[in-house]
C-alpha cells in the first residue's frame, strides 16, 4: 500500500515510535512490532502489519490502551517506569527503562507520561490508562489535588498532552491486574 506521506516525515514519526532501521538500495526500510515500512519510487510504502503501521503514518487515529507502572527501590531509590500499548490488535508498543533515583510516585507518574508521549506520537485519538497508582489515578482525573513539588511538574506535562486527545479517561486496578507492566519496571531493576 502506497502512503501519501513524504519519506522524511514518515521516517520521523517511525523514530518517534522506536522504528529499527536499516538502508536500502531505494532508500530505507522500518520494522515495529510486525509492520514493515520502506521508501520506493520516491514513496512510502506498506508492506506488513499495515493498521499498525498506517496508525503511525497517518492521522487515522484510534483507541489506545496504556498500561503503566512504576517501581522503587528505596523510596527514593532506584526506579524503572513501564507501560504497554495495547489496541483491539494486541500489543502494540511496550517498554521499560531504569529511571534513576526517584520516590515511587515520581515513577509511576514517569510511566503514564511515557506511555502517553508514546500513544500521542503514534498518531492515536483515544487514550484509556490503567494503573494500579491509586495516587496518580485520582490525582489525573481530577479527584485529589497534585501539591507535591515533586509530582506537580509531571502532572502538568501529563495534563498537557491528555489535552492532545479526543478522548482520555484513567482507571485505577488492582495489582494482580496490572501484572505485565508490574513485572516489566522489576524486571528494569533487576537487569
Amino acid at each position: 500500500m502506497l502512503l501519501d506521506i513524504p519519506p522524511d516525515e514518515a521516517r520521523d514519526r517511525l523514530e518517534d515510535a522506536d522504528a529499527v532501521f536499516e538502508e536500502t538500495d531505494e532508500g530505507w526500510r522500518a520494522r515495529l512490532g510486525g509492520g514493515v515500512v520502506e521508501t520506493a519510487d520516491g514513496g512510502v510504502v506498506l508492506l506488513g502489519n499495515t493498521e499498525r503501521m498506517e496508525k503511525i503514518l497517518t492521522d487515522a487515529g484510534g483507541k489506545v490502551t496504556v498500561t503503566f507502572d512504576g517501581a522503587s527501590r528505596g523510596n527514593p531509590g532506584r526506579s524503572a517506569a513501564a507501560y504497554v500499548l495495547h489496541d483491539s490488535d494486541g500489543i502494540v508498543k511496550r517498554d521499560a527503562e531504569v529511571i534513576g533515583e526517584a520516590t515511587n510516585n515520581e515513577a509511576e507518574y514517569v510511566a503514564l507520561l511515557r506511555g502517553l508521549v508514546d500513544a500521542r506520537d503514534m498518531g492515536f485519538d483515544s487514550v484509556e490508562a490503567v494503573g494500579d497508582s491509586e495516587l496518580v489515578v485520582r490525582q489525573v482525573d481530577g479527584d485529589w489535588r497534585c501539591r507535591a513539588k515533586n509530582l506537580k511538574p509531571l502532572y502538568d506535562e501529563i495534563c498537557e498532552i491528555i489535552g492532545d486527545f479526543d478522548e482520555f479517561e484513567i482507571r485505577h486496578v488492582p495489582r494482580e491486574e496490572n501484572a505485565v507492566a508490574d513485572e516489566m519496571a522489576n524486571a528494569a531493576l533487576d537487569g
